[in-house]
């Protein structure tokens, strides 16, 4: 009923001022987030008053730390809002930069790699190959994600098969995912899986299977 509605629009005004304040805290990290922000703060973007103060503290609190926004920011601001609105920790996930992160995407990501669409956005993912291996199945990538990066039913993403094929899938076992420089364009049900998946790839491609290991 009405109760339940308010009820569930408190719990995330809640969740919401606690990821303004816990990004205020994170200093330079937080600038691909200062768009999200200056959207949480508007009066007609955001109903909440509670949460559009605390968007408009942390804004103030990262521009007099010197925070700028990133030349290129999130291209769709309310989908990462959805992030704050629901799980807080997964913003801290993408935001916080891990120095192995920062130092795999200083530099060009070399030998053999895919390129993933993920709602437009082309995503590369380093590939770990054995003597002969030509590259992976999507069975095999999707053990990666769920196994060894921790996205949750990234076995429900089907990989579309490149132009020119004469099926509309990659079989999950039987074919490989085409290399770079062809891009395979990603589905899934469930964005929420793909939005996952988005932020793991930009937070893991560039790394081996060890580096992430060792980060998570």
């Amino acid at each position: 009923g009405a109760s339940e509605r308010g009820s569930a629009a408190t719990d995330i005004a809640f969740r919401r001022c606690g990821a303004c304040r816990e990004l205020a805290d994170l200093g330079t990290a937080a600038a691909p987030h200062l768009a999200l922000l200056e959207l949480l703060a508007e009066a007609g973007e955001e109903e909440d008053y509670d949460v559009r103060r605390a968007a408009k503290e942390a804004l103030r609190h990262l521009r007099a730390a010197g925070v700028r926004p990133e030349e290129k920011p999130w291209e769709d601001p309310w989908r990462q809002a959805a992030y704050v609105a629901e799980e807080p920790h997964r913003v801290l996930q993408h935001a916080v930069v891990h120095p192995v992160i920062a130092a795999a995407r200083s530099k060009p990501l070399r030998g053999p790699r895919v390129l993933l669409q993920i709602f437009g956005e082309v995503l590369p993912m380093r590939l770990e190959l054995g003597p002969g291996q030509e590259s992976l199945t999507p069975s095999e990538l999707t053990e990666i994600w769920e196994q060894g990066w921790g996205v949750q039913y990234a076995g429900r993403v089907r990989f579309r098969a490149p132009p020119g094929s004469d099926r509309r899938w990659v079989h999950p076992r039987e074919e490989l995912v085409p290399r770079s420089p062809i891009i395979v364009e990603l589905e899934a049900i469930s964005g929420a899986i793909l939005s996952d998946l988005a932020g793991a790839l930009r937070q893991y491609g560039a790394l081996s299977l060890e580096e992430v290991a060792e980060l998570r």
